[in-house]
Formats: C-alpha cells, sequence, structure tokens
C-alpha cells in the first residue's frame, strides 16, 4: 500500500512540475545574428545543416531556445522545415553558437534549397 501511495505522490508531483508555467516567452530578446546552410553528404542522399549565432538583447537570462528552420525554394515557397531546441544557457548581451541539423534524408535535389531562414519561436528560463 505505501508503494501505490509513494507512487501516486510522485506521479502528481511529476504532472504537476510539467504542467507549470516556464516563464514569459522572451523569444523577442533573441536575435538569430548569423547563419549558414550546408548539404551534409550521406550515401545516395544528402542531410540539411544550418549554423549560426544567436545573441540575447534583452535584460534577462534564458537557458531553452526553440529555433525553427525554414527552407524555401527560389520563389519563396516553403519545401522543408525543422524544429529543435536547445539547452545554452545565454545571458544578458551574450551570443552563442546553434546547429540545427535534419537528420533524415531532404526530399528535393540539392539545387531546390534556394534559401533559408532561422527563427526563434520561443526562449524561457526553466
Amino acid at each position: 500500500m505505501a508503494v501505490v501511495v509513494g507512487s501516486a505522490i510522485w506521479f502528481d508531483l511529476i504532472v504537476h512540475q510539467r504542467l507549470q508555467s516556464h516563464g514569459p516567452n522572451l523569444a523577442g530578446n533573441i536575435d538569430v545574428v548569423a547563419s549558414r546552410l550546408f548539404f551534409v553528404p550521406r550515401d545516395k542522399s544528402h542531410q540539411v545543416s544550418v549554423v549560426g549565432l544567436l545573441k540575447n538583447v534583452g535584460k534577462e537570462e534564458v537557458n531553452r531556445i526553440v529555433l525553427e528552420l525554414r527552407l524555401t525554394d527560389k520563389d519563396g515557397n516553403l519545401i522543408d522545415s525543422i524544429k529543435q531546441s536547445t539547452r545554452d544557457q545565454l545571458e544578458p548581451g551574450d551570443e552563442v553558437s546553434f546547429k540545427l541539423s535534419a537528420y533524415r534524408n531532404i526530399h528535393l535535389p540539392q539545387s531546390d534549397y534556394a534559401q533559408h531562414s532561422v527563427i526563434v519561436r520561443s526562449a524561457t528560463y526553466r
């Protein structure tokens, strides 16, 4: 009986911790300073990787940033998207490098991937 009660209390604590608000979204305080698109060769295709820099232009520290990479063709049409998060400590005024990788193969020829953009979806302190 003690194990059942203890498990129920532990489960309740875990669920409440995950549902708690993690503070305001500070995405507007994070600037994408630079980014560069790379194609990584694989056996019969390529994978996409973007490397860049983020800067915290705000007054609050963040340590979890969710980034979205949008890949477009020469006409600006969206052809692929990748969303990943980082767990980097970023103090106000500091910069940090990032790397977004698509571990799955790209589905169009490399020449179709004309442009990319990196969007900061969320930035929080947990």
